[in-house]
């Protein structure tokens, strides 16, 4: 699955050059994807998923990510 998402990422960047990606991993907070848009300080959270499961929290995104391109850019 995350072949998947990183596939359909280097798209949705090409698309969007300011979409910026943060993956975590700790043992207190488990998986946690962020997605956001914008520079340092003026970005906006457009997705934030957590969860312990890595392939469902890269599914989620997966299917975030698909949504987004779909309705904000017209497909991927």
């Amino acid at each position: 699955m995350e072949s998947d998402f990183y596939e359909l990422w280097n798209i949705a960047i090409d698309k969007d050059p300011f979409l910026r990606l943060v993956v975590e991993y700790s043992k207190v907070c488990d998986w946690t994807i962020c997605i956001s848009k914008g520079r340092a300080s003026k970005s906006t959270q457009l997705f934030h998923g957590q969860n312990c499961d890595r392939k469902l929290i890269y599914a989620e995104a997966y299917v975030w990510l698909c949504n987004y391109l779909s309705e904000i850019h017209g497909g991927y």
